[in-house]
């Protein structure tokens, strides 16, 4: 009996260590199964977070990009209604209490109208074999002769997709320098199909004549292009959004797109760059002009434009002559922010699809910039989503 008794109580006392053994293990994995529950709910939540930030961040960056109308006060044209348009309707003038219409106009049509511009060094991106191609936008690189990666980066990086659409066509625009350089420009010329070459010495203070060859070229040789695109060979594009920027202002008639200003006065300073003389420019403001590293012109706009700038240009300032006082007497309308820049722009401007263009990028910066765009592009979409059903 006291032997049976025994064998219970050892059987008991290891039954009970067996039991609490068990249990322990049983805690051990409830808590390792806890924990990793709570781990993934916090990485879940935070992975939310994080998307929610960036589609919030998302929309409200691309506010920037939304389009400022300035109408010239004779317009009398129907109104837009889109969301991404702020309207400035029938904008009082952005001329001085020195400056007015017939002023203005006096001053620019007073210079001697200039010879037309032979190409030396001529593009067909426009045609197949003399027949005229259906174009949306003919972007034109004003280049010096001398900026070969300038322009290899542009091809290599934004200029790619153009080679990519039919619709689009991409050239660089040149003026005369040093013999060996000009024979280097008509070679590539011959590798790349892209290069145009004007009679006029490549000079800052002939920027005006550069810009005057650009309209004379498109109207001459891309006049059915529904957009004509005026892109320095320092500013990096994001074609998807120019593409859809100007899907939403096709209506609008007589356009100049770009980063507007309204209230530039002329620098009188001899020392800077920029300096006007009061002999050059008599006036005590600027009109409302769009700044040159990169902006658009509507087709219905660029044959007056050619025609009012051809007037020999008494200010070397191209964008204030040709988009100022020259667009000032075509009639045109202004239109400003749309997400272009004069500027270099933060990565997230890029990423998120809230720029258009940005300002002095070297070489190896675009060729940096254009890796990441195309890394994240697939994000855009999913971003914008959840921003807009968010309600910002």
């Amino acid at each position: 009996m006291s032997r049976d008794r025994q064998h219970r109580r050892t059987h008991t006392r290891t039954s009970g260590t067996m039991s609490l053994g068990c249990w322990g293990r049983c805690h051990r994995g409830m808590k390792e199964r806890s924990w990793t529950l709570k781990r993934a709910t916090v990485t879940l939540g935070a992975g939310m977070l994080a998307f929610y930030v960036l589609s919030v961040s998302y929309t409200r960056l691309t506010r920037d990009g939304r389009c400022e109308i300035y109408r010239h006060s004779s317009y009398h044209g129907d109104l837009m209604s889109i969301s991404t348009v702020s309207e400035h309707v029938n904008d009082v003038d952005s001329l001085g209490s020195d400056l007015n219409d017939a002023k203005l106009e006096a001053f620019v049509r007073s210079g001697q109208v200039l010879n037309e511009y032979q190409f030396v060094v001529n593009s067909e991106v426009c045609s197949s074999s003399g027949v005229p191609q259906s174009v949306y936008v003919v972007a034109i690189v004003p280049s010096k002769p001398s900026h070969f990666q300038e322009r290899q980066a542009i091809r290599e990086t934004w200029g790619s997709q153009f080679n990519k659409n039919e619709k689009l066509k991409l050239i660089f625009l040149s003026g005369l320098a040093e013999e060996i350089t000009n024979m280097q420009l008509s070679s590539e010329r011959e590798t790349f199909f892209d290069v145009v070459q004007a009679n006029f010495i490549d000079s800052y203070k002939n920027l005006t004549r550069k810009t005057n060859a650009m309209l004379q070229w498109s109207k001459q040789f891309c006049s059915q292009a529904r957009f004509v695109m005026k892109i320095d060979d320092d500013v990096f594009l994001d074609t998807d959004e120019l593409l859809q920027t100007l899907l939403h202002l096709e209506v609008e008639p007589r356009l100049i797109i770009g980063y507007i200003d309204n209230v530039e006065r002329p620098n009188r300073d001899p020392s800077s760059k920029w300096y006007l003389s009061q002999e050059e420019y008599p006036f005590k403001q600027f009109p409302r002009f769009t700044h040159g590293p990169s902006y658009v012109i509507s087709r219905d706009l660029v044959a007056d434009l050619y025609e009012i700038s051809r007037h020999a240009p008494r200010i070397h300032l191209e964008d204030v002559y040709v988009t100022g006082l020259c667009a000032h007497v075509a009639r045109a309308t202004h239109v400003g922010a749309c997400g272009f820049g004069i500027a270099s722009r933060h990565a997230s401007m890029w990423l998120l699809g809230a720029a258009v263009t940005g300002h002095q990028y070297t070489p190896e910066v675009m060729s940096q910039s254009w890796t990441r765009v195309q890394f994240w592009r697939a994000w855009r979409a999913p971003l914008r989503c959840l921003g807009y059903i968010i309600g910002y």
